[in-house]
């Protein structure tokens, strides 16, 4: 019988998202998905990340607010993050806790790994296809308190940090919308854009304080936090996602966080 070569195709080695993140760029998709895969290896892997103690949990969630609450209208986890003079927040903990900015990005890098692992069940694999939309945010950014001076320091070293981080989580997000942008929001951007793949600089809508008609046209006014022009009363921090990473958070023990999530 004759031999019939088979051809792989770039899905057969590289995970959905990782294509998408480079528009098919298969050499530059292949590059990063081994950076990723080398970055697990190092101890970063999701399933292993979140089985570790959080001793500084609670204390990042008070100063930098950021909290899941509920999902949109096509069942989109709902991500939002106050930025409350981040460079003063970050300054804080370090002066009060002894909490750096890179203890905070690993906090950051275990809410991002405990979401994927138990929240979607969703991290990314060979030959895994993504759930959509169930593993995909919304995510809204509330910048009504930045300024000049969050354009550098603790806050700008955090976003590069971050940014770093999340390339290993690529096309997680489906939409960015930042609301109360300051009058100096264009200053901003142009420190902030650069360090976007061109991907996520697209997704990304920015208002100022008109925001309420948009985020109730994505977000059902029932599930969208009154904090966010919505009718939903529960107080922010406090939904039922939040509480699932609470009690997780909790159970690790070495923690902070005690049992309520406001």
């Amino acid at each position: 019988k004759a031999v019939v070569a088979t051809t792989k195709k770039p899905e057969d080695e590289i995970p959905a998202r990782f294509l998408k993140a480079v528009r098919g760029d298969v050499v530059e998709a292949r590059r990063r998905w081994a950076d990723t895969s080398a970055w697990r290896a190092a101890g970063n892997r999701p399933e292993a990340v979140i089985r570790r103690p959080q001793p500084h949990f609670e204390k990042v969630k008070a100063a930098h607010g950021h909290f899941y609450h509920k999902r949109d209208r096509a069942g989109r986890l709902c991500s939002y993050e106050v930025m409350d003079r981040p460079n003063q927040a970050f300054r804080g903990l370090q002066d009060d806790h002894g909490i750096s900015v890179d203890d905070v990005v690993r906090h950051m890098c275990f809410v991002s790994a405990w979401t994927y692992v138990e929240l979607m069940d969703d991290v990314d694999e060979v030959g895994k296809p993504p759930k959509d939309p169930g593993g995909y945010f919304l995510k809204i950014i509330d910048c009504r308190r930045v300024g000049l001076a969050d354009c550098s320091g603790a806050c700008l070293a955090y976003f590069k940090a971050l940014s770093a981080m999340n390339r290993n989580y690529p096309e997680r997000v489906w939409r960015t919308i930042i609301i109360n942008a300051p009058s100096i929001f264009g200053v901003i951007w142009s420190i902030a854009s650069p360090l976007l793949d061109p991907n996520v600089r697209e997704k990304i809508t920015v208002l100022r304080a008109d925001y309420r008609d948009e985020l109730r046209r994505l977000v059902d006014p029932a599930n969208l936090p009154t904090e966010f022009g919505g009718d939903d009363e529960t107080p922010v921090g406090d939904g039922p996602e939040e509480r699932q990473l609470f009690a997780w958070v909790a159970a690790l023990g070495g923690s902070d966080a005690g049992g309520d999530a406001a």
